[in-house]
């Protein structure tokens, strides 16, 4: 476990080098750069998920330092961390030779650029709760799991389903009814507790209303993209196919008096977590993080003799899933780590940012420029998609969006940005040109305020009129 601990870390190394380049971690941080500077959660500085990464890449810069490098040194402990928890789970499940190779599994999933592990996002933080659950759960602290699970939810919402799979395996493996009650009390207060204390804070907030249109309401449109079928959501139910069987089947054995295995709780877990990957309609390589701790353990059961056939029906299973649900999973990319030796070799700092994203030195380009024509407590605007560039300028925006796709896909946010532009007066307001989407309000005003000052690639630079001597 400590060769596997060392080469996962060495194979992260490429991660810390990484420029600031993914959209998501640009949101995280930037929210996380509002929280530190007072406004609140939801309704001072917006995202629609689950407050955990916030507050994690909030703990990252306060402890770390301002800089994405701190979210990512925090990722990779985090992973390792993981691995542990999994080792100890599949251990207690199983023996120790399955635990090894099933940690060696994830450890490859999760490292190799390949369901994009190597990014902050909330599906990798959200599984070392969701894994510290199940061995209390296995461990019978029933109630310590359930918070756990409600940790992982509070890092994203899919994890419900793995809380779910969980309980029907205990409520179906009690050997009495009493057994059942108390346990799923347990269980289901420990989940409830962190909810509701969550729930409840920004209900003394003042902004209740704010957290539950983030991360329920502005979801229910989220969802239905791609999961549309004859009904809103309703390819949401086909999916639910799996899960259903899989349960079912657990009831009959059940019902025969068989007792349920170990392997028969993976396979509702993998079930269950499949779903969850599936169940925002996107097909985003990294939703299918959420399947690799029992996916991890059902691949190290092949070297177990009895449990390989069932093991190799398993990942067929879910191979063929996989494919049918269109998910975009990325080739195992070696070049990843040709191009971290190329740089630091002979690649120039430029020509490896471009590697990443074409975008990626215009936004440099622009945090340079707003540090150099700014202060920190001025306000900028812009009406584009790469909100890292209020991170790496250590500013933030006079609008609690943080990116166009939040503007003109939620109703009358283009109003509520526009007051604020009113109100807060931005000293520079950039546009990226073409615009993914018209936004006639922010024309007129720019039109009768502002001053048109150059461009920085595709992005049009605009200057407040009364500031005309920067």
């Amino acid at each position: 476990m400590i060769v596997v601990l060392f080469l996962t870390f060495v194979a992260r190394i490429p991660s810390l080098f990484e420029p600031f380049w993914y959209g998501d971690e640009g949101v995280y941080m930037t929210v996380a750069e509002g929280l530190s500077r007072g406004l609140d959660l939801y309704k001072g500085i917006f995202d629609n998920k689950t407050p955990g990464i916030y507050l994690l890449s909030l703990v990252a810069i306060k402890v770390l330092g301002h800089s994405i490098w701190s979210l990512r040194i925090v990722l990779s402990f985090w992973v390792l961390a993981t691995e542990i928890a999994l080792f100890l789970l599949t251990k207690k499940l199983f023996n120790q030779k399955i635990a090894v190779v099933a940690v060696l599994v994830f450890a490859f999933l999760t490292t190799i650029p390949f369901l994009e592990g190597n990014i902050a996002n909330g599906e990798i933080f959200m599984i070392l709760p969701t894994v510290i659950a199940a061995l209390l759960v296995l461990n019978n602290r029933y109630f310590l799991g359930g918070s756990f699970f409600a940790f992982a939810l509070l890092f994203k919402i899919p994890s419900l389903f793995d809380f779910l799979a969980f309980s029907i395996f205990l409520f179906l493996g009690a050997k009495y009814l009493l057994s059942n009650v108390k346990i799923l009390s347990f269980l289901f207060l420990g989940f409830l507790t962190p909810l509701f204390l969550t729930a409840f804070y920004f209900f003394l907030r003042g902004n209740f209303a704010d957290f539950y249109f983030a991360i329920f309401s502005s979801n229910i449109g989220y969802t239905n993209y791609g999961n549309y079928f004859l009904i809103p959501n309703g390819l949401l139910i086909i999916k639910g196919v799996l899960p259903i069987i899989t349960s079912l089947y657990l009831l009959f054995k059940k019902i025969r008096g068989r007792k349920l295995t170990n392997f028969d709780l993976l396979l509702i877990w993998l079930a269950f977590a499949i779903y969850g990957s599936s169940f925002g309609g996107r097909n985003y390589a990294h939703y299918l993080i959420q399947t690799l701790p029992p996916l991890s353990i059902v691949a190290a059961s092949l070297f177990e003799k009895k449990l390989r056939l069932a093991s190799l029906a398993v990942l067929a299973l879910l191979i063929g899933g996989i494919f049918m649900v269109g998910f975009r999973i990325e080739e195992i990319k070696l070049s990843y780590y040709k191009n971290f030796f190329s740089y630091l070799t002979t690649k120039n700092q430029i020509a490896y940012n471009a590697s990443f994203d074409s975008k990626v030195n215009r936004n440099y380009s622009l945090a340079s420029f707003i540090e150099r024509n700014t202060k920190k407590e001025d306000y900028i605007f812009l009406w584009s998609n790469d909100p890292q560039v209020y991170f790496l300028s250590a500013r933030i925006p006079p609008t609690r969006f943080t990116v166009a796709y939040h503007i003109y896909s939620y109703q009358g946010a283009k109003k509520e940005v526009v007051t604020s532009l009113v109100e807060k007066r931005p000293k520079f307001i950039f546009v990226e040109v073409p615009s993914e989407n018209n936004f006639r309000e922010l024309d007129n005003l720019l039109e009768k305020n502002y001053t048109f000052s150059g461009v920085i690639e595709n992005v049009w630079i605009y200057q407040l009129a009364n500031n005309k001597g920067v």
